[in-house]
């Protein structure tokens, strides 16, 4: 779809991993999930802006609790090599502290492409 100049695009993703045999062994410790699966949907605008929201349902690899994730965001293109992403995400019951409840944590990532 076309609006004046600018070009509008929609993204759909999906990620899912588990093991099946327990979690994976570091010289630190065990993995934090056994299962997780993550879907998102991005609009894709102005230049390479998108804005987003990602899902995330994750199982815990050493107890049976379970952790869900929403995150929205906004990447801004500053030049053809430069972005930035502000976002906000909101997890409920944090498989790392089990105690929290409900986090929110406020994020910028910075992209680098070259």
């Amino acid at each position: 779809m076309t609006m004046g100049q600018v070009s509008l695009q929609l993204g759909l993703w999906t990620t899912h991993g588990c093991r099946f045999c327990g979690p994976v062994v570091s010289d630190q410790g065990s993995g934090l999930y056994k299962c997780s699966l993550s879907t998102g949907l991005a609009y894709y605008g102005r230049k390479t802006d998108a804005a987003g929201l990602g899902l995330n349902w994750a199982e815990s690899a050493t107890s049976t609790q379970t952790q869900f994730t929403a995150e929205l965001f906004y990447r801004f293109s500053l030049s053809s090599g430069l972005q930035i992403t502000p976002s906000i995400q909101v997890i409920d019951n944090p498989l790392d502290s089990p105690g929290l409840g409900t986090v929110t944590v406020l994020g910028l990532r910075t992209r680098l492409v070259f």
